[in-house]
């Protein structure tokens, strides 16, 4: 089952995208909004549920599958007709997606089929790289048009092949794989984005007592939790800054394809992905602030417990030093009491 959401641009023109997340529910960046997906229309639809997936065991596994790009797997025709026995999707597309990032975008395929695709060959320990706990699932409306576009001859590209307006894409007949592929990528990098998104907002909801504990002269969080947070920040910053899979490089695939990049492009824009990225840097840079604090608390508490071991090291050498000045003192009693006996038998 999805969930709409609505997004909204700086012009604040608004972009209707259905996600949802299996398992759980948290306070997403993006807003819901009311209208209801139709069960009858074609849709494109990605599945984000890991760091990655190891592309040659996938590729061994299923028949008919191809390198698109060095990071992308494609598949056509799945399910197979023979291989089901029950109702299945007829599309004029039938395609999917994989990509190394961790998402599966699928064209053309029922929700059913789609969650079939990814149960069964996905979802796998050899497969898939730091499994998701929670799976994340996007959908745009697909809109398939007839043969209306003069040609372009890049890549078997056709000008105005495909575009995405009134929040749906539109395609022709004869558009090329690699602008459904260029979308997908956008499709695929909203979803895992939204992946850490809802981790973030987690983590800014765990660690959102801490201003008012501050203020009442107190921190509820052990040294060890402490560190587990400046972890998962840093862990957060890394995955969206600096990964292999990284929200910021544009992918190599068009770096000499300039036409093919406006359509990774205008997803991207659909999507709201630069904005959001943005958002989720200055949530980040807040949760620094956060983290910063607890890092001085950690180090005034460990400051303060060395202090405390230096005092107790300092008292017992006083006290060691007492004990031997006494010893030292009964000793010489002693002594002096034995000679003062002596003298005493003497002149007796």
């Amino acid at each position: 089952m999805t969930t709409p959401l609505r997004f909204f641009h700086c012009s604040c023109v608004p972009r209707i995208l259905t996600r949802s997340v299996a398992t759980i529910t948290s306070k997403p960046i993006r807003k819901p909004s009311a209208p209801k997906a139709d069960s009858n229309a074609e849709y494109v639809r990605v599945f984000s549920t890991a760091e990655g997936y190891h592309l040659k065991q996938l590729l061994q596994k299923l028949p008919g599958s191809k390198y698109l790009a060095e990071e992308v797997l494609y598949l056509q025709d799945y399910p197979s007709k023979q291989s089901l026995s029950g109702n299945h999707s007829i599309s004029q597309l039938n395609e999917i997606f994989i990509f190394s990032s961790g998402s599966v975008v699928t064209w053309g395929l029922s929700p059913s089929e789609g969650d079939r695709f990814v149960s069964e060959m996905i979802r796998m320990p050899e497969i898939e790289k730091s499994r998701f706990e929670e799976r994340e699932t996007e959908e745009l409306p697909l809109v398939i048009q007839e043969n209306k576009f003069p040609h372009h001859t890049l890549l078997g590209l056709t000008k105005r092949c495909a575009h995405i307006s009134n929040d749906k894409i539109h395609i022709s007949q004869s558009t090329s794989t690699f602008v459904r592929l260029a979308y997908s990528q956008g499709l695929a990098r909203s979803a895992k984005l939204a992946v850490l998104e809802t981790r973030l907002e987690k983590y800014l909801e765990s660690v959102s007592t801490v201003p008012k504990s501050l203020s009442q002269g107190k921190i509820n969080f052990s040294r060890k939790e402490i560190l587990m947070k400046i972890g998962q920040l840093m862990d957060f910053r890394q995955s969206l800054n600096y990964n292999e899979h990284n929200f910021l490089e544009l992918p190599e695939i068009y770096w000499n394809n300039p036409e093919l990049e406006k359509y990774f492009e205008e997803m991207a824009q659909a999507l709201d992905i630069y904005p959001r990225i943005r958002i989720f840097n200055t949530k980040i840079n807040y949760a620094s602030e956060v983290q910063s604090t607890l890092r001085e608390v950690l180090n005034e508490n460990t400051g303060h417990r060395l202090e405390w071991i230096i005092i107790w090291l300092i008292a017992v050498e006083v006290l060691l030093a007492l004990g031997r000045h006494w010893d030292e003192y009964t000793e010489q009693e002693l002594k002096e009491a034995k000679v003062s006996n002596n003298i005493e038998t003497m002149n007796t």
